[in-house]
């Protein structure tokens, strides 16, 4: 019996010795387990995103928004490139609302933009958080610059600041 409880302090040394290596809150956000909650805003760059398992209409996303979004449902707001745009869409933070289908609408002058939902997660378990994610944007060729843009998303019609 004594080499049984000898073998579980060992064991428990070993799991908190591997828990203590662990990175500290915040770094690696986008490289943090599906269990973890991003931030609620930040004014992170766009410049590293994971790979969506789903087809996604976005050059890049991550998680949290701009610091000048509230807590709507969902915003759009020009990027620093006028050919772009920054969606920000709430939703779970393990399974992120995403662009997945971008058109332009001549005849309406308006960006339609269409989101996906968890069922395009499939069987994939999402957590039932929420959080901010935000996309970026190309436009299509044949769409004004972004800055006056009416984007039609969620079913709400948004102009671009």
């Amino acid at each position: 019996m004594r080499r049984n409880g000898a073998t579980a302090g060992v064991l428990l040394a070993l799991a908190l010795t591997g828990c203590a290596d662990s990175p500290e809150a915040g770094e690696g956000a986008l490289e943090t387990s599906a269990a973890s909650t991003p931030p609620a805003t930040t004014d992170a760059s766009p410049s590293a995103s994971p790979t969506p398992s789903v087809p996604s209409a976005a050059e890049t996303f991550f998680p949290g928004a701009p610091d000048d979004v509230g807590m709507e449902e969902v915003a759009v707001v020009a990027d620093e490139d006028p050919r772009r745009v920054r969606v920000v869409a709430w939703g779970s933070s393990s399974c992120p609302t995403l662009p997945d289908d971008v058109l332009w609408d001549e005849a309406a002058e308006v960006l339609r933009v269409t989101l996906t939902d968890a069922t395009a997660y499939g069987d994939r378990a999402c957590t039932t958080d929420m959080a901010p994610t935000t996309s970026v944007v190309e436009l299509p060729d044949e769409a004004p610059d972004a800055s006056g843009l009416s984007v039609e998303v969620a079913g709400e019609t948004l102009t671009v600041d």
